[in-house]
Order: structure tokens, then C-alpha cells, then sequence
């Protein structure tokens, strides 16, 4: 079954335990990357919405990656795509088996992200400072795995 995240989050009621696939209607870019913290930012573009989504991975070991995603579609990787993964980021068992591979798809491209896991926030507009967002009053929860 294939969630779809509205274009514009106020559309419909979202609650975090959205099952993967998981679609976002919005353009997103590779926002930032801390390697200090092993995390993974993509953020939506501007449009006339008004709010934005950042979706984070956390514990990142490994990524293959474009610089942009329309539609962005999250979803569990397969088993080809897990040991590629696994090879690339150097993983050995028994610490593999914490992590998830996740496939991100567009209409053109697809990256890979192993990591420990995934949220998404959507945040009013101005909330975007341009800068890391610090969670604003009116910031939700729409997806996690």
C-alpha cells in the first residue's frame, strides 16, 4: 500500500505511523549533511504552500544520493539494494541488522540511505529561516519509520 503525503500538509490529517511507501507531492533538495551527528536533511523547495516538509535520517552509515527528488517517494530497499549498501558502508553482522536501507525515488533518479531511521516534519513557512529550523509551535509529526 502506497501512503501519499498532501501536497499541502493541512489538506488531511497525517498521523506519523504512515506505512512505507510513503510519497511527498512537493519538490525536496539535499538540504544538509552533519557528520557530526550522522544526519541527513532533505528539505521541500519553496512553493505556494504554506509550510514546508524536512525529512531526516538518522545514524547515517551510507548514502548514494542526487541533489533533488520530485515527487520524493521513501520506501524500504530491496534485498539487492540492502548488500550493496551494506558493502559500500562497510557493515559487518552482527551491527547490520540495525540498520534500514531506504530507496528515495523521484520521477527521474533514486538514491540509497542506510541509517538507524527516518521522520518528517512539516513546519509553517515562517519557520524557514533559511538555517538549521528549530521546531516551531506549529511544527507536526507526519511520518517516521
Amino acid at each position: 500500500m502506497k501512503s501519499k503525503i498532501p501536497s499541502n500538509a493541512d489538506e488531511g490529517a497525517l498521523q506519523p505511523s504512515v506505512g512505507l511507501p510513503v510519497t511527498f507531492d512537493r519538490p525536496f533538495i539535499l538540504w544538509r549533511y552533519a557528520s557530526g551527528h550522522s544526519q541527513l536533511v532533505l528539505r521541500s523547495l519553496p512553493n505556494s504552500a504554506s509550510d514546508y516538509i524536512e525529512v531526516t535520517f538518522q545514524g547515517v552509515v551510507g548514502m548514494k544520493l542526487v541533489t533533488n527528488y520530485e515527487p520524493l517517494t521513501i520506501d524500504i530497499a530491496g534485498s539487492a539494494q540492502i548488500e550493496e549498501m551494506t558493502q559500500f558502508s562497510g557493515l559487518r553482522k552482527p551491527p547490520r541488522t540495525v540498520y534500514r536501507c531506504y530507496v528515495l525515488k523521484s520521477d527521474r533518479d533514486e538514491g540509497l540511505v542506510m541509517c538507524l531511521g527516518v521522520y518528517a516534519f512539516v513546519h509553517p513557512k515562517e519557520a524557514n529561516n533559511g538555517q538549521v529550523t528549530v521546531e516551531h509551535k506549529d511544527s507536526r509529526l507526519i511520518f517516521e519509520s
